[in-house]
């Protein structure tokens, strides 16, 4: 009961701190967009995020162009304002002990210098056959004879039949989530 009354004592001091604005333009590297609020069409420059912390750590929804987001302003400073919350992410970057990246349908886990996942249905579809052809191989070795020493002999035709082409990296990476060591 006494915290409803203090609550409606001090709720008709506060400040609304928030507006709705329409994205502009994106500065990825500043980590900054310019908007323009919705009520008024002014123009501000927003952080990405509320906090200018730790650069080697970082939680970021960049917004889509044209869509919505609600700007919190800290000490109701137009100067201090950030995207509290976006209706349509462009991308997510996530930075903690290693970096990931989403950006629509691409996926980045540590860079991607390692290039993509593997497809295991087609990899292993790719060894099931190379192991055959080692099989085969090892078939006809355990099978051949040679003739008596001192009479010489043709070398026996070869009846593996011949590899396919190299697997191809297309064949077995999966160019939608990207892993690497930066």
């Amino acid at each position: 009961m006494i915290e409803e009354l203090v609550w409606e004592l001090v709720k008709k001091h506060l400040v609304t701190a928030f507006k709705t604005a329409t994205v502009k333009s994106v500065d990825e590297e500043k980590e900054t967009c310019e908007v323009e609020l919705n009520d008024n069409k002014m123009m501000l420059i927003a952080r990405l995020t509320a906090t200018i912390a730790n650069k080697n750590t970082k939680s970021l929804f960049v917004p889509k162009l044209e869509s919505v987001v609600l700007l919190g302003f800290i000490n109701d400073l137009k100067d201090q304002c950030f995207i509290a919350s976006v209706s349509e992410v462009a991308k997510v970057v996530v930075k903690a002990q290693g970096d990931v990246l989403v950006n629509g349908s691409l996926i980045k886990l540590n860079g991607d210098g390692f290039g993509g996942l593997v497809k295991v249905p087609e990899l292993t579809n790719q060894l099931n056959l190379i192991e055959e052809k080692l099989r085969d191989l090892v078939q006809f070795y355990n099978l051949h004879t040679h003739s008596e020493t001192g009479t010489q002999t043709s070398p026996p035709s070869f009846v593996v039949g011949a590899f396919g082409a190299n697997t191809a990296r297309a064949q077995i990476e999966n160019t939608s989530v990207k892993h690497g060591n930066s």
